[in-house]
């Protein structure tokens, strides 16, 4: 348990000493790579894994947020599950490398380079599921005691740090605004507040906040969970307004 502590701890040191500068000039050096061995013999599709790796990467963390500037459900989803995408894809590339006989002697570079970047790969996508994952759970803990009644005990103890004063600036809106003019279901928002569970319906005249990346929520279970948080409670985006 000490020798894993260890590693864990050489892994995240490694990974954060990284600068941006560094994670380009081997995201280019990939793309080198990949051209250069295009027409090069090998037993597995190791170019053609690379590429489709590349392509991916360069979608999710350089288009996507030119491309699709909406939050639609299906763009939150994929953006929680991108590190276990990116972690299997890598996975996959490590389990053709393992299998490969003959590519190591017919493209030596592009197998040498492959097990280190690989390598990388995977520990950087860990962190990053792994810190996806603690970002879920810490929510999921802070809406349970939230529902409680704890938070407001640890935010007024100064445990807890969050930014209460930003609901002034969102948006209020009343039960028959938010659900009475909607012709089709499908346009209906969640007939429920996230934090507390309870339908807006029961207790129609309760103040709605909207939120700016346009959730609502009740205006009491807002402005406490903000003692505590700044991120929605939904989606994780930012409540704080520029």
């Amino acid at each position: 348990m000490l020798l894993m502590s260890v590693g864990v701890l050489c892994a995240t040191t490694a990974a954060c000493a990284l600068t941006p500068p560094m994670l380009m000039l081997i995201y280019w050096s990939a793309w080198l790579m990949w051209l250069s061995h295009l027409l090069q013999p090998c037993d597995v599709p190791l170019e053609t894994w690379l590429g489709m790796y590349l392509c991916y990467l360069t979608f999710m963390y350089m288009w996507r947020p030119v491309v699709f500037q909406t939050g639609e459900a299906w763009k939150n989803l994929l953006e929680r599950l991108n590190p276990l995408i990116a972690l299997g894809l890598m996975m996959y590339g490590r389990g053709l490398l393992m299998k490969s006989k003959t590519c190591v002697e017919t493209s030596p570079s592009l197998v040498f380079f492959i097990r280190w970047f690989s390598a990388l790969a995977l520990l950087l996508h860990g962190l990053h599921l792994a810190l996806v994952c603690t970002s879920d759970i810490g929510v999921r803990c802070l809406l349970l005691l939230t529902r409680r009644g704890w938070l407001p005990f640890l935010a007024e103890h100064g445990r807890l740090q969050g930014a209460p004063e930003a609901i002034e600036a969102m948006e209020v809106v009343t039960y028959s605004s938010a659900f009475g003019d909607s012709e089709e279901l499908l346009d209906a928002p969640q007939d429920e507040c996230c934090i507390c569970l309870e339908s807006y319906s029961k207790d129609p005249i309760k103040v709605i906040r909207k939120t700016p990346c346009g959730h609502l929520m009740h205006h009491e279970c807002l402005k406490t969970w903000l003692e505590a948080a700044t991120t929605c409670p939904f989606c994780r985006g930012s409540l704080l307004q520029s």
